[in-house]
Protein backbone atom coordinates (compact mmCIF):
# COMPACT_ATOMS: atom_id res chain seq x y z
CA UNK A 1 0.00 0.00 0.00
CA UNK A 2 1.46 3.34 -1.05
CA UNK A 3 1.23 6.06 1.60
CA UNK A 4 0.30 9.48 0.27
CA UNK A 5 -0.03 11.60 3.39
CA UNK A 6 0.42 11.48 7.13
CA UNK A 7 -0.44 8.17 8.78
CA UNK A 8 -2.61 8.49 11.89
CA UNK A 9 -4.19 6.00 14.27
CA UNK A 10 -7.38 7.15 15.92
CA UNK A 11 -10.42 5.79 17.72
CA UNK A 12 -13.36 4.85 15.54
CA UNK A 13 -16.86 6.12 16.13
CA UNK A 14 -18.76 4.14 18.76
CA UNK A 15 -21.42 3.35 16.15
CA UNK A 16 -18.94 1.40 14.02
CA UNK A 17 -20.05 -2.20 13.56
CA UNK A 18 -17.45 -4.74 12.48
CA UNK A 19 -20.03 -7.51 12.41
CA UNK A 20 -20.02 -10.35 14.90
CA UNK A 21 -17.84 -8.68 17.52
CA UNK A 22 -19.10 -7.94 21.04
CA UNK A 23 -20.94 -4.64 21.55
CA UNK A 24 -18.28 -3.53 24.07
CA UNK A 25 -15.57 -3.79 21.40
CA UNK A 26 -13.56 -0.68 20.60
CA UNK A 27 -11.76 0.04 17.35
CA UNK A 28 -8.75 1.95 16.19
CA UNK A 29 -8.37 2.99 12.57
CA UNK A 30 -5.13 3.43 10.65
CA UNK A 31 -5.65 6.30 8.22
CA UNK A 32 -3.72 7.92 5.41
CA UNK A 33 -5.41 11.29 5.18
CA UNK A 34 -9.10 10.44 4.81
CA UNK A 35 -8.52 6.87 3.59
CA UNK A 36 -8.77 3.99 6.07
CA UNK A 37 -5.92 1.53 5.49
CA UNK A 38 -6.49 -0.80 8.44
CA UNK A 39 -8.28 -1.36 11.73
CA UNK A 40 -8.07 -3.29 14.96
CA UNK A 41 -10.83 -4.30 17.38
CA UNK A 42 -10.26 -4.94 21.08
CA UNK A 43 -11.88 -5.05 24.52
CA UNK A 44 -10.36 -4.09 27.85
CA UNK A 45 -11.60 -6.47 30.54
CA UNK A 46 -10.18 -5.56 33.96
CA UNK A 47 -6.44 -6.20 33.81
CA UNK A 48 -6.58 -7.80 30.36
CA UNK A 49 -6.94 -6.53 26.83
CA UNK A 50 -8.34 -8.93 24.28
CA UNK A 51 -7.39 -8.35 20.66
CA UNK A 52 -10.43 -9.32 18.60
CA UNK A 53 -9.71 -8.40 15.03
CA UNK A 54 -6.84 -7.04 12.94
CA UNK A 55 -6.90 -5.91 9.34
CA UNK A 56 -3.73 -4.23 8.11
CA UNK A 57 -2.17 -3.93 4.64
CA UNK A 58 1.30 -4.91 5.89
CA UNK A 59 3.07 -6.26 8.99
CA UNK A 60 4.47 -2.78 9.71
CA UNK A 61 0.98 -1.28 9.86
CA UNK A 62 -0.26 -4.31 11.81
CA UNK A 63 2.48 -3.78 14.39
CA UNK A 64 1.57 -0.10 14.66
CA UNK A 65 -2.07 -0.97 15.36
CA UNK A 66 -1.18 -3.60 17.98
CA UNK A 67 1.23 -1.18 19.71
CA UNK A 68 -1.51 1.49 19.76
CA UNK A 69 -3.94 -0.95 21.40
CA UNK A 70 -1.34 -2.00 23.98
CA UNK A 71 -0.75 1.64 24.87
CA UNK A 72 -4.48 2.44 25.09
CA UNK A 73 -5.10 -0.68 27.20
CA UNK A 74 -2.22 0.12 29.57
CA UNK A 75 -3.63 3.60 30.13
CA UNK A 76 -6.88 1.91 31.23
CA UNK A 77 -5.14 -0.41 33.70
CA UNK A 78 -4.57 -3.53 31.60
CA UNK A 79 -1.49 -5.53 32.52
CA UNK A 80 -1.81 -8.29 29.94
CA UNK A 81 -2.96 -8.61 26.36
CA UNK A 82 -4.11 -11.75 24.63
CA UNK A 83 -5.46 -12.90 21.30
CA UNK A 84 -7.07 -16.13 20.15
CA UNK A 85 -6.90 -15.37 16.42
CA UNK A 86 -4.46 -17.79 14.79
CA UNK A 87 -4.16 -15.78 11.57
CA UNK A 88 -2.23 -12.98 13.32
CA UNK A 89 0.04 -15.36 15.27
CA UNK A 90 3.25 -14.60 13.30
CA UNK A 91 2.90 -10.86 13.94
CA UNK A 92 2.04 -11.36 17.61
CA UNK A 93 4.96 -13.74 18.14
CA UNK A 94 7.33 -11.25 16.50
CA UNK A 95 6.13 -8.69 19.08
CA UNK A 96 6.78 -11.08 21.97
CA UNK A 97 3.39 -12.74 22.50
CA UNK A 98 3.73 -16.34 23.72
CA UNK A 99 1.28 -19.13 22.88
CA UNK A 100 -0.28 -20.73 25.95
CA UNK A 101 -3.33 -23.01 25.68
CA UNK A 102 -4.37 -21.63 22.29
CA UNK A 103 -4.00 -17.99 23.35
CA UNK A 104 -1.21 -15.60 22.45
CA UNK A 105 -0.38 -13.72 25.67
CA UNK A 106 1.86 -10.73 26.43
CA UNK A 107 2.77 -8.77 29.55
CA UNK A 108 2.18 -5.15 28.56
CA UNK A 109 4.60 -3.89 31.23
CA UNK A 110 7.39 -6.14 29.96
CA UNK A 111 6.63 -5.14 26.37
CA UNK A 112 7.06 -1.44 27.06
CA UNK A 113 10.13 -2.07 29.26
CA UNK A 114 12.10 -3.53 26.34
CA UNK A 115 14.16 -1.28 24.08
CA UNK A 116 12.82 -0.62 20.60
CA UNK A 117 14.06 -2.85 17.76
CA UNK A 118 16.18 -0.04 16.29
CA UNK A 119 17.86 0.79 19.60
CA UNK A 120 21.36 -0.73 19.51
CA UNK A 121 22.22 0.11 23.13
Amino acid sequence: ERVNGVITILAADKEMDMGGLPPEAEYLLLKDGGKTLGQIGYCVEGESAKLLYLDAPSPVFGEALVRAVLHAAELRGAKYAYCEEEDVAPLLQALGFVCMDGRYILSILEFFSRPCHGNNK
